[in-house]
This record gives C-alpha cells, sequence and structure tokens, in this order.
C-alpha cells in the first residue's frame, strides 16, 4: 500500500513542490514487513530573465535489500505514479534486508551569457545511515555545464564533474572522483534530438591497507528520442565509474530504452527495458579479480482516469541478475493502484 502527497505552488516566477512518500509493503517469505516513508522539497525562481535559482532536499527511509554500492542496481526509484520508468531494487541482495535513511541536499544556478551561450552550476551533498556498521557514507559533488549553439541545430556541450566519497567508520572506500566531458547535441527531426559526449573520469579511492586504489576510464553516453508509434521513445547507452563500499571502483556500461504515449482521454502507457554490465574491482581484499554483475530489467505502466480527480494504474515488471561469483536470484512483480487528485 501505498500513499503520495504532493502540494505544489507557482507564480509568475517561482515553483515549489512538496513531496511525499508512505509505503507498507508486505513480503509473502523471506522478508519482514517493510514501513518506507520519503519528504522532498524542491524549489526554483527566475531571479532575471537570464538567471534561474534551483534547489532540493530530501529525506528517506526504508529497509531494502543492502543497497551496496558494489552492485550498482538502477536508481531507487519506484514503479508508481505519475510516471513509473524505473524500476524496483532487486530485494534478494546477500539475503538480507538493512534499514537505511538518506538525507540529501542540492544548490544550483543557471545563467543565459547570451543567446547562444549558457552555463549551469550544481553543488550537492548527501548522507546514508544503516543498522549495519561500516556502510555508513556520505557524498558531496560539484557539477558544470557550459552549452553553446553552434547552428540553430547543433549544439556544443562540455561538462566537468568532481565528487567526493566517505565512509564515516573507515577510511576504506574513500574516495574522489573526476570527470571531464565533451559532446554535441543534435535536431536530427523537427521531433528528434541526439546526444553524444565523451571524456575520460580519474579514479583514487582508498582500499584500507594503506594504499590507493588509482585509475584512468573512458566514460561516454548517447542519447537518441524521437516520436516513434505515435508515442516518444528514448534510446540510451552509457559508460560510467562509481565507487564501491570495499574500497575501489566499478565501470559501468549500461543501455535503456523507453517509449511512452499519452492518449487523448488521460490515459499513459509507458514501457522500459534497461541493460547494465558492472565490473568492480576486488582492491580491498587483495584481488586482482573483479566482481561482475549483469542486470536485465522490463517494465511496463499503464494509467487511466476514471474521473477528473480519480484514475488506476497496473505496473507488471521483471528483473533478472547474473552474478560472478554469487548466485542471485529472478524477481517478478506486479502492482495494481488507485491514484485520487485534491486540488489543481
Amino acid at each position: 500500500m501505498e500513499v503520495l502527497p504532493q502540494i505544489r505552488w507557482e507564480d509568475e516566477t517561482s515553483t515549489v513542490v512538496l513531496d511525499g512518500q508512505v509505503r507498507i509493503e508486505e513480503w509473502l517469505e523471506r522478508y519482514d514487513t517493510d514501513l518506507s516513508g520519503k519528504a522532498a522539497l524542491s524549489a526554483s525562481k527566475n531571479v532575471s530573465q537570464t538567471l534561474e535559482l534551483f534547489g532540493d532536499a530530501m529525506y528517506e527511509t526504508r529497509k531494502r535489500a543492502s543497497p551496496d554500492l558494489l552492485v550498482n542496481l538502477p536508481p531507487d526509484g519506484e514503479i508508481a505514479p505519475p510516471t513509473g520508468t524505473d524500476f524496483e531494487l532487486d530485494p534478494t541482495l546477500i539475503d538480507q534486508t538493512v534499514r537505511r535513511q538518506s538525507a540529501s541536499a542540492s544548490f544550483g544556478a543557471a545563467k543565459q551569457l547570451s543567446s547562444t551561450q549558457s552555463l549551469r552550476g550544481q553543488v550537492a551533498t548527501g548522507a546514508n545511515w544503516f543498522d549495519q556498521r561500516g556502510l555508513d557514507y556520505r557524498t558531496t559533488s560539484l557539477d558544470l555545464s557550459y552549452n553553446q549553439d553552434l547552428s540553430p541545430r547543433v549544439s556544443l556541450v562540455l561538462g566537468a564533474n568532481g565528487s567526493l566519497s566517505d565512509f564515516l567508520d573507515q577510511a576504506r572506500g574513500d574516495g574522489v572522483f573526476a570527470t571531464a566531458e565533451a559532446g554535441f547535441e543534435f535536431e536530427t527531426s523537427p521531433t528528434g534530438t541526439l546526444a553524444a559526449r565523451a571524456g575520460l573520469s580519474i579514479v583514487r579511492v582508498d582500499t584500507g591497507f594503506g594504499e590507493t586504489d588509482n585509475g584512468e576510464y573512458a566514460v561516454a553516453d548517447v542519447e537518441f528520442c524521437e516520436e516513434l508509434f505515435q508515442g516518444k521513445m528514448c534510446a540510451s547507452g552509457s559508460r560510467e565509474s562509481r565507487p564501491t563500499t570495499i574500497g575501489g571502483a566499478s565501470t559501468v556500461t549500461a543501455a535503456n530504452f523507453s517509449w511512452n504515449k499519452q492518449y487523448d482521454r488521460g490515459e499513459n502507457l509507458t514501457l522500459n527495458l534497461r541493460y547494465s554490465d558492472t565490473k568492480a574491482s576486488l582492491a580491498a581484499f587483495d584481488l586482482a579479480d573483479v566482481q561482475r554483475t549483469k542486470f536485465l530489467g522490463a517494465s511496463a505502466y499503464y494509467a487511466r482516469p476514471i474521473s477528473d480527480t480519480v484514475g488506476v494504474y497496473v505496473s507488471p515488471s521483471a528483473v533478472k541478475l547474473f552474478d560472478d561469483p554469487f548466485d542471485r536470484g529472478s524477481n517478478y512483480q506486479i502492482m495494481f493502484g488507485l491514484t485520487l487528485n485534491f486540488g489543481r
């Protein structure tokens, strides 16, 4: 059972959104009842015609499979209204559930430098606490991006990111990550776009043995979006580096496909496919080998309004993990829901 309240304030220059979530999950076997909750606040303000300020804050608590960054499953998205675009986390990770509390905040600004140039920057920080010793960690990051229109249909994009990971009860896993990318964005048609970027990520992670695991990794991402079968289709591929909780770094190669159609009667249909291949260093165990996890997921989401304030939805999903050297299972689920809209 899940409740998703939302309150939204808007005027000519500002937007403030307060989101909440209360969810109760009862597993048929193996796992206890999970009571989770989330509160998020986001705001933006157009200070002038060329400057926008934005920020957000979030707190969440849940008891799910241990969210070890080594595994690099998809983000903690929920298959729930209104979009249903993400996958459920695999609850069979090491056959354990650990209560986690998360808090994060970010602040940024977007500046239109001229009719063809724009600059965007954001600072973010977050912390995670677990009911299991040795997993607590916090992160801090800085993102910068620059956009230059080269023609009415082509733009140059430059990006840089720096981040720190800090495990609170140990030095192992503490790391510094720096990434620089360059790419282009194209309007391939009146309804289609293509974005491609490539760059280099430099990683320095404490292995916990007085040594540092250093690495340089090629990173890239490509996304193509176009209208298809009277809906919006997006396909993307990416390669990136991330920290692991056991010290070291992982390289994640992923591919995603999504298709969404909004019907005249207010119906909404979304289809999603995701594949990822994670190679994680086992440097903290003084091993030259890596752990390799492959993730394959599919989900669908269909919503239909019954009246101006009441709607129904259904969302099936399936997840399969191929893990070396651990044995992992498959997960299947189907969710039915009722949505109630209060106000406008």
